[in-house]
């Protein structure tokens, strides 16, 4: 069994998604964090259906760090819900 883990968030835009990548690099929360540009999510907010393009967020982390890293999206993030 490995200790490395793999956390996907979204960004609403290609500023935020560097923003937080950058952020979670530089505080050695991440060896590196791979952005996938335009996806499409098709989800439910607010009892509504939505469909929105998004940046995909691929965060590359250990296990040890993952409370960290979910602690600093959550600080950085503009989302309500990362």
């Amino acid at each position: 069994m490995t200790d490395k883990r793999i956390v996907l968030t979204t960004a609403g835009s290609e500023d935020e998604a560097r923003k937080l990548a950058r952020a979670l690099v530089e505080r050695k929360l991440a060896a590196c964090v791979n952005i996938v540009p335009r996806i499409v999510s098709i989800y439910r907010w607010q009892e509504e259906l939505e469909e929105s393009s998004e940046w995909l967020l691929l965060i590359k982390t250990t296990e040890a760090a993952f409370g960290r890293v979910q602690r600093a999206i959550e600080e950085l993030h503009a989302y309500d819900l990362p």
